[in-house]
């Protein structure tokens, strides 16, 4: 396993490692107020459970936010990038699950910010039978380089038969960890 960093992008940060007498954070944690909602018909709602700002993700449509950070430079040709999604619902029921995606590109310097052919990351977590009870995704896993400008498309696939719950998914934030690949 290789050593693991960060950087401080305006969000809370944890755990790092020293290098040349700074300290390199490698978790970044995203508050779902910090993610940005689409202008068009598909954006996620923003909403309030238990005193804690959300996006509300519909159980009936595909519904999605972005987000999109720079990495840090490092002297490595790849990164890894886990994404862990927060979430909860008001669901009760034993075995219903969500179905959380990420459409992702990484860009460098003098490319195309083009999201038009995206590489998807997913997975299905499981909800707790306890309403509003917090579930933490399995990591959501990306690769990028140093340096590139990382685009996150963010949505909950209602539509994939996997995806059973029947309420509304509660998105509380997202904790990004970065790794040498």
């Amino acid at each position: 396993m290789g050593r693991k960093f960060g950087w401080h992008s305006g969000v809370a940060i944890t755990k790092g490692v020293k290098s040349d007498s700074k300290v390199i954070p490698n978790k970044i944690w995203i508050p779902a107020n910090q993610l940005s909602l689409q202008t068009s018909g598909t954006a996620a709602t923003a909403g309030q459970v238990d005193d804690l700002y959300c996006l509300l993700f519909d159980a009936s449509s595909t519904e999605d936010c972005n987000y999109g950070l720079v990495l840090p430079n490092w002297p490595t040709n790849t990164l890894k990038v886990r994404a862990y999604i927060y979430w909860s619902s008001a669901n009760t029921s034993a075995n219903k699950a969500a179905v959380w995606d990420i459409d992702y590109g990484a860009f460098a310097e003098g490319e195309d910010i083009d999201m038009s052919s995206p590489t998807n990351v997913t997975v299905t977590d499981t909800d707790d039978t306890t309403a509003n009870a917090l579930n933490v995704t399995p990591a959501l896993e990306m690769t990028a380089s140093p340096g590139e400008l990382l685009v996150m498309h963010i949505y909950r696939d209602a539509d994939e038969t996997a995806d059973t719950l029947t309420v509304d998914a509660a998105l509380r934030g997202i904790l990004v960890e970065i790794e040498e690949a």
